[in-house]
């Protein structure tokens, strides 16, 4: 199996019976960082997605997106949000654009950066809640003109819904009053991550010579119009420090 799928992690377990659950407690790669609210919910998200499909069996995908009353809550990520983002940014494959993958500890340090900004999007519905379904981190340049996009993610399971315009819409809106003029991003293909190779150019982005993806913050994407826009309350946007 190593050969022949390199990519496929083989354990091989001990003969002795008794020996197999230690051996796999102490594997790293069976090892949770935490169980988070959507680890939790997850069967009931489940439910409230056949419910969906059922519901949108009936009706043309306008009709669909309109009727679902998207909810949407792009928000600076705070300490109770850390295991979640971490998670998502280890395991999300098919829709990242550089699938970089971080410790926890790694994602608090730049939470608590100035010169960076961690958000989350939470995703909820007529039906239930899809959870904290996206990040994105961006650096700052040192004029603060630009953010340069190091992290952009999205769970499979609200893309096709608007979603991935109203992320960068809000995200375009927060960086515009923060200074910002432009986004700069980059594409990484992998074996995976096929469902997010056109994203860039979909939503404005141009490419430059040295292959990087350009968007005027002026020219971003408008919020759609079927998607309520929701907020958190001020005092727990974000870790970083007054």
């Amino acid at each position: 199996m190593r050969q022949a799928q390199p990519d496929v992690s083989c354990i091989l377990l001990p003969e002795d019976p008794a020996d197999i659950v230690p051996a796999l407690q102490d594997l790293f790669a069976l090892d949770r960082l935490e169980t988070t609210v959507e680890d939790r919910a997850r069967v009931d998200m489940m439910r409230a997605e056949v419910d969906r499909e059922a519901f949108g069996a009936k009706l043309t995908k306008d009709e669909f997106l309109r009727a679902l009353e998207l909810r949407l809550e792009l928000f600076a990520v705070g300490s109770e949000d850390l295991g979640r983002v971490t998670q998502l940014i280890n395991k999300t494959n098919q829709f990242n654009l550089t699938t970089v993958r971080r410790t926890l500890d790694e994602v608090r340090m730049l939470a608590n950066s100035r010169d960076h900004r961690l958000y989350g999007l939470s995703v909820a519905d007529k039906f239930g809640v899809y959870g904290l379904t996206g990040v994105v981190i961006a650096a700052l340049a040192p004029d603060r003109a630009t953010w340069i996009i190091d992290t952009l993610l999205l769970s499979c399971r609200v893309l096709g819904r608007g979603v991935e315009a109203a992320l960068l819409a809000g995200l375009a809106a927060d960086a515009q009053g923060d200074g910002a003029r432009e986004f700069v991003a980059t594409f990484v293909p992998t074996k995976k991550n096929s469902l997010a190779a056109t994203f860039l150019p979909d939503h404005g982005f141009t490419q430059d010579e040295d292959g990087r993806w350009r968007l005027p913050l002026a020219e971003a994407p408008s919020w759609p119009d079927f998607i309520e826009r929701q907020r958190r309350p001020a005092a727990a946007d974000a870790v970083r420090a007054a």
